[in-house]
């Protein structure tokens, strides 16, 4: 399945318009919290407070999202 993982807060969605191929949610999630470690490696990571990585499926369901400022999973 493809799977987009969206960066959103509550003014601004930077939309991932590419995806990746995963094999399952649990990938998909794997997958996440790298994308999340690239994202802390990159800089300052208060930056990101008040943010969500959203992932979604190709319909546009969200699958889960990672509050950024706690990463705690919430499961939809």
């Amino acid at each position: 399945m493809r799977c987009y993982f969206h960066l959103v807060s509550a003014t601004e969605h930077l939309l991932d318009t590419t995806g990746v191929e995963v094999a399952s949610a649990h990938q998909a999630y794997s997958v996440a919290l790298t994308v999340l470690q690239e994202l802390r490696d990159e800089g300052d990571s208060d930056s990101w407070n008040g943010w969500f990585l959203d992932a979604t499926d190709s319909t546009g369901h969200v699958m889960f999202s990672i509050n950024l400022t706690t990463e705690a999973m919430a499961l939809h």
